[in-house]
């Protein structure tokens, strides 16, 4: 015999459950939709690092620049005489195992030379001098050649030898690296395994681990070794069989990069 009131009462604790189960999901979501708002709203624990790494290595390329310098009343006269002295420059890198690529003119310049006279003023009881303006006196030509060296010990040999043949004016030689692309690539690696390894460090001492890289910077420092700034000044003169004395050194190469971790 069916009960109505039985069933009643069964429909009410039914729906009384469901109802519960209804606002507990509601309640749940809501809480996990905060905490996902709150969660991507917080900034992660980060730690930035240093780390820095060095290569040294011996230069292997050499640079200078031979300068003829000129002058004559003419200004065809020291062109002439400034060729010719250039060319027999040129024909004595390239006869000495200096490669035409090697070569380029660097400046070429042609200045006038002025006689100043005294255009001072006039004073009391003096007698006024003459004025008399500026008058060119001679031509100066500079012709620099730049000369890149591949074999550092024809170096000296190289820089007696244009003396010998015409130069007057040398600024280097300055040494530096042909792979240096190279050089930076191992010493970037370097750093950044010395930042890596201090990032560990840290995160072990926090009990944390380390996340994803956020932000990376690098600088570098590494420069050409400058052997002599004005090898030999003006005028030649360098003793017959005296070389000048050309040592590399060791170029260093550094990289320092700044790395930033998450921390988890």
């Amino acid at each position: 015999m069916f009960d109505l009131k039985y069933f009643q009462s069964r429909l009410g604790s039914l729906f009384l459950v469901g109802l519960v189960v209804a606002v507990f999901a509601f309640s749940a979501g809501q809480v996990i939709k905060i905490w996902k708002e709150v969660n991507s709203n917080t900034t992660p624990f980060r730690v930035t690092v240093q780390g820095e790494g060095k290569i040294e290595a011996v230069p292997n390329i050499a640079t200078f620049s031979v300068s003829v310098i000129t002058n004559s009343k003419n200004v065809q006269d020291a062109e002439q005489e400034n060729s010719n002295k250039a060319t027999k420059i040129v024909n004595y890198l390239k006869n000495n195992g200096i490669d035409a690529k090697d070569i380029k003119t660097g400046q070429f310049s042609v200045s006038p030379q002025y006689q100043y006279y005294d255009s001072r003023p006039c004073i009391f009881g003096e007698p006024c001098p003459t004025f008399r303006p500026p008058e060119i006196t001679s031509y100066q030509i500079r012709n620099s050649i730049e000369v890149k060296v591949r074999k550092i010990d024809k170096v000296g040999e190289l820089l007696k030898g244009v003396i010998t043949n015409g130069g007057n004016e040398i600024y280097g030689p300055n040494f530096t690296m042909d792979d240096l692309e190279g050089l930076k690539v191992q010493a970037r690696q370097e750093a950044i395994k010395d930042a890596k390894e201090k990032a560990k460090i840290i995160a072990e001492n926090l009990d944390v681990r380390l996340g994803r890289v956020v932000d990376f910077n690098e600088s570098f420092g590494g420069y050409p070794i400058y052997a002599l700034e004005a090898g030999f000044g003006r005028g030649g003169g360098v003793e017959k069989g005296v070389l000048p004395p050309i040592e590399p050194g060791q170029e260093k190469i550094t990289v320092n990069v700044s790395v930033t971790y998450e921390l988890k």
